[in-house]
């Protein structure tokens, strides 16, 4: 699992590669916790990478995206393949993140 964060379009974009692993859930937890505690307004999950989405992972997302709006701001999913979006729809993650099948649609301001 690699985590790469980088800024695009004002928003902090979270590239996620690879199998979410136990470690990665933890690694992804602090990363959005970091980009929570500085108040950033809008994160987008790029997973057009990413290989599987597990319940931990799951869970660390709904914390973070609870923690977000907590402040007013947002949290978006971009490019989930088939098996990640099909998760995030079984668990109902899909009702709370807004979800594009292009990180560049994601990125779009007030989208």
């Amino acid at each position: 699992m690699a985590i790469k964060i980088s800024e695009k379009s004002g928003a902090s974009v979270v590239r996620l590669e690879g199998r979410l692993t136990e470690g990665g859930v933890k690694e992804l937890g602090a990363a959005l916790d970091g980009l929570a505690s500085k108040k950033v307004g809008r994160i987008v999950l790029d997973c057009s990478t990413l290989e599987n989405l597990s319940s931990p992972g799951c869970m660390v997302l709904m914390g973070a995206f609870q923690k977000v709006q907590g402040y007013g701001g947002s949290v978006a999913v971009a490019g989930a393949n088939g098996s990640v979006r099909r998760v995030l729809g079984l668990v109902s993650l899909d009702r709370f993140l807004s979800c594009y099948d292009r990180i560049e649609d994601a990125l779009v301001p007030g989208k």
